[in-house]
């Protein structure tokens, strides 16, 4: 089973191996992944949520200990058109006709927002109930489209007056973009300090939808190089961003090779493996301090 720091007030590579798992469980049928939840990670209260109609096909799960409570949103699956519709609906749309008691806080992904907007009642009413039962630190984590969902999730637990929760920590795993720099901006002065996305050597998913567009990035970012040693500011990754990637034409490639199993991007292979090799590195004091 794996160890976790439920009060961790900053960066723990520990939790980031445990939140890479729960992403990575998240993939599996309702049964396999609460049989895993139980015994990777030392969860129960398990639900499950499997939320579709006609264009929509979310999945997450909750899970519970007396200390903390894990909310993990499934990632893209190629065979499935509503999550590919979601990852290509790139037009910003404004944060609060999601949300509308929610102040201006920018324009997000159209797809994601809608996604999780048309998601959320379910997964807020159990998060409220879990909060509400005992005092538990709440951690919300996603690979792929699965990331992106957990940061919008993030950010209306942070703007919307009608979802406001605590959050301790948001880890992310080769998640796309979610808004415009505007909205990135009041995110990071929101959740900056708890929120850690990973990128996996030249896992091309973090840099869509594309810088050209005006979407930007927030929280701590960690880049696991091709040397496989985590940095928080990587020059190989600069490098790699200042490769010019503004078209769709482009996009579709990146889709072709995640069919292949591209292996930067998955989650089991890439972002757990790695993160894995260098948990120690990733726990220990110097490490935080390049996060500072």
């Amino acid at each position: 089973m794996l160890n976790f720091e439920p009060h961790a007030s900053f960066f723990s590579g520990t939790n980031a191996l445990y939140l890479a798992t729960a992403s990575a469980i998240a993939y599996a049928d309702a049964k396999t992944a609460q049989a895993r939840v139980v015994n990777e990670l030392g969860l129960g209260d398990f639900h499950f949520f499997d939320i579709r109609n006609a264009i929509l096909d979310t999945q997450a799960f909750g899970a519970l200990s007396d200390t903390h409570a894990v909310l993990a949103f499934r990632g893209t699956e190629q065979k499935r058109f509503g999550d590919w519709a979601s990852d290509l609906s790139a037009s910003p749309t404004p944060f609060r006709w999601l949300f509308s008691k929610a102040s201006d806080v920018g324009l997000v992904h159209a797809g994601f927002g809608h996604t999780l907007h048309d998601s959320w009642s379910p997964i807020i009413a159990w998060l409220n109930a879990a909060l509400t039962d005992k005092p538990r630190t709440l951690w919300i984590t996603g690979h792929s489209l699965g990331g992106a969902l957990a940061v919008m999730a993030a950010a209306t637990c942070s703007f919307d007056p009608d979802s406001l929760l605590p959050l301790s920590g948001v880890y992310t795993f080769g998640q796309p973009r979610v808004g415009l720099h505007g909205f990135c901006q009041l995110l990071h002065a929101q959740i900056g300090r708890r929120f850690f996305r990973f990128a996996n050597r030249q896992d091309l998913v973090p840099r869509v939808p594309f810088r050209g567009w005006d979407y930007g990035d927030a929280g701590h970012f960690i880049h696991i190089g091709s040397d496989g040693i985590p940095r928080a500011d990587s020059v190989e990754w600069r490098s790699f961003v200042a490769r010019k990637l503004e078209s769709f034409e482009q996009f579709f490639g990146i889709v072709s090779h995640l069919k292949e199993g591209l292996v930067d991007h998955g989650i089991e292979a890439g972002y757990i493996a790695s993160i894995r090799r260098q948990l120690d590195y990733l726990n220990s004091a110097a490490f935080n301090k390049t996060l500072l």
